[in-house]
C-alpha cells in the first residue's frame, strides 16, 4: 500500500503562513513609523513636502524587513518569499489607502511604489535566506 504524499499541502500551508506573517509584521512596522512621522509633522518644523519621501523610505524599510523575515523562514528561494510578502503588503496598503481616500487610483506613482516594494521584498528575502544559511554553518 502506498502512502499518500501530503508534503505539498503542508509546505504550501507553511509558505502561506510565512508570507502572511512577514507581510503583517511589515504592515505593523509601517503603522508605527507613520504614527511617528505624523507626530514629527505635527510637533516639529518638518515641512509637509517631506511626507512623500518619508512614505517611500518607510515602505522600503518595511518591505525589506518583511522580506528578511520571510526569507529566514523559507525553505529555499528566499527572494520569491520576500517578493510575495511585499506584494501582499502592497495590496493591503493600497486597499486601505483606497478605503480611506476614495480618490485613490492606480497610477504611475502607485506603479513605482509597487515596483519598489517588490524589489525591496525580494532583496530582503535574499538577505533573509542568506542569514539563515550563514547561521546554519556555524
Amino acid at each position: 500500500m502506498q502512502s499518500k504524499d501530503t508534503s505539498f499541502t503542508t509546505d504550501t500551508g507553511n509558505s502561506l503562513k510565512t508570507v502572511l506573517i512577514a507581510a503583517a509584521i511589515a504592515a505593523i512596522i509601517s503603522v508605527i513609523a507613520f504614527l511617528i512621522t505624523g507626530l514629527l509633522l505635527t510637533f516639529t518644523s518638518l515641512p509637509q513636502s517631506s511626507l512623500e519621501p518619508l512614505v517611500f523610505v518607510v515602505t522600503l524599510i518595511s518591505v525589506i524587513i518583511g522580506g528578511i523575515i520571510s526569507g529566514k523562514n523559507a525553505p529555499k528561494s528566499g527572494w520569491i518569499y520576500g517578493g510575495a510578502a511585499a506584494v501582499l503588503y502592497f495590496i493591503a496598503a493600497f486597499l486601505i489607502s483606497s478605503a480611506v481616500n476614495c480618490k485613490m487610483i492606480f497610477n504611475l506613482h502607485c506603479l513605482s511604489m509597487f515596483a519598489t516594494s517588490v524589489i525591496g521584498g525580494c532583496f530582503g528575502g535574499i538577505l533573509g535566506i542568506n542569514m539563515k544559511n550563514k547561521l546554519r554553518r556555524y
